[in-house]
């Protein structure tokens, strides 16, 4: 009990001598740390401007946004799930300006495309599926 009220003692005479460079310090970390933050968010509202003024300068007949996706699966539930993912994504950041979806479906050479499996015949055709037939 006498450490504490020691403590106490000790605390209290040190901040009568000191509190004119405790409140300085603490206005300098103060200020600091705001003016960090407000960095941060001029950054963001620096970017959000430019990307308003690319988007209303433009007619929007020049506006096209693309969104590719490589190398998944042909399954249609794993394609279901990707165009899940995709439409939350672009829903998210050009939920208003989206007038029609289109997807595409595109094959790559090095597959060869045969039933049987034997060696492929010279001149057959090649290439590697990117996504099932059939979709809307």
């Amino acid at each position: 009990m006498q450490l504490l009220s020691l403590v106490f003692w000790l605390l209290r005479r040190r901040l009568g001598n000191s509190w004119l460079l405790l409140a300085v310090t603490s206005f300098g970390i103060l200020a600091s740390v705001t003016i960090m933050s407000t960095g941060a968010l001029y950054a963001r509202a620096l970017g959000e401007a430019g990307l308003r003024h690319s988007v209303s300068s433009f007619s929007p007949e020049v506006h096209n946004a693309q969104l590719t996706a490589q190398n998944r699966p042909l399954g249609r539930a794993d394609y279901i799930a990707l165009e899940s993912l995709a439409e939350e994504s672009y829903n998210s950041r050009l939920g208003e300006m989206i007038k029609s979806t289109e997807r595409f479906g595109r094959t790559q050479r090095n597959l060869t495309l045969l039933t049987t499996p034997t060696s492929p015949i010279l001149g057959s055709p090649n290439g590697r599926a990117f996504f099932l037939t059939g979709f809307e």
